[in-house]
């Protein structure tokens, strides 16, 4: 189940949106999970009581750096009165042992109605894996938080750069110099290839050594990751703070590809700091179609349907 088609259903009465994510682990997959949760009492204003089931939660396997994640609930009223569910959200990531409790869902629900809300948990500040916890221990589970995708002209800040993947043009053929010559020389790629040229600016923070080192730089198309093609020898060079570098970068790519197929990668420094550019990213932002469930670069697009009760 997308994510996308997820939310165009929901219905939220009262609910807490700061962040957590909830669900039962199932290995990040896309099947439902069976456990009964207890009915919770909840006193209503004039002193009434409520009783709730959790029937069920949605919940992506992926989330991305610095964005916020959502979930869905949904929640029934089994008693005769009107009432709040209450639920607390919890996360823990990286080394900790600890779940932080990151928001509270509160969820108005009439007696004998069942009401879906949508939760929302504040950003990961890095990726690599994250543990969600909702309402008790037994919907607990694991998300992949994934590094940000980025249309043309959109930033990331890494290494002591701010990194700006400006434009890309698909071209027959590239030319370049090589360092420590002064002619130049021009590069056409075989028979069944083109080469997509991408223009990514580096603005220097507090200054930066700088040198085009093939592991930072990656595209990747068809299923396949490719590093850019030039026999120029970057040299290592240091940049004052503030100061601009723009390099043109050359990849081999099938002669049918388009500007959209390519998505190109910055790896940082750390190894859990990266990010991703694309044309298509900025047609999926316009759509709505942006976020944890459209894949590339091998990544799986798998949600978690937990149902807690029947």
């Amino acid at each position: 189940m997308k994510r996308r088609a997820l939310l165009t259903s929901v219905g939220v009465g009262m609910a807490g949106m700061a962040g957590c994510l909830g669900g039962n682990s199932n290995d990040g997959g896309s099947s439902a999970n069976k456990n009964q949760a207890p009915s919770v009492s909840v006193s209503t204003p004039k002193g009434k009581k409520a009783s709730f089931t959790l029937a069920k939660i949605n919940a992506s396997s992926k989330a991305e750096v610095s964005k916020k994640y959502q979930f869905e609930i949904t929640v029934k009223n089994t008693g005769d009165q009107p009432g709040v569910y209450q639920a607390p959200a919890k996360v823990r990531t990286g080394d900790s042992v600890k779940y932080k409790p990151v928001t509270n869902a509160l969820v108005y629900v009439e007696p004998g109605k069942t009401k879906t809300a949508q939760i929302t948990l504040p950003p990961f500040n890095s990726v690599g894996k994250a543990d969600i916890r909702f309402d008790s221990p037994e919907n607990s589970w694991q998300v992949d938080v994934i590094g940000p995708k980025l249309p043309f002209g959109g930033t990331f800040r890494a290494d002591g750069f701010d990194i700006t993947y400006e434009s890309i043009e698909i071209k027959d053929s590239v030319t370049y110099s090589v360092s420590g010559f002064s002619s130049e020389r021009t590069y056409t790629p075989p028979g069944g290839s083109k080469l997509a040229v991408v223009t990514v600016k580096l603005r220097s923070i507090g200054g930066a050594d700088w040198m085009a080192d093939p592991y930072n730089y990656k595209a990747r198309v068809d299923g396949v990751t490719r590093t850019p093609f030039t026999d120029a020898a970057y040299g290592k060079q240091t940049l004052a703070d503030g100061e601009i570098k723009r390099v043109k970068l050359p990849y081999e790519v099938p002669e049918d590809a388009t500007k959209s197929d390519v998505v190109f990668r910055y790896n940082a420094q750390r190894a859990d700091k990266y990010a991703r550019w694309s044309a298509k990213y900025a047609a999926e932002a316009e759509t709505g179609d942006a976020g944890t469930g459209s894949t590339d670069e091998g990544e799986d697009s798998s949600s978690t349907e937990t149902t807690t009760a029947g």
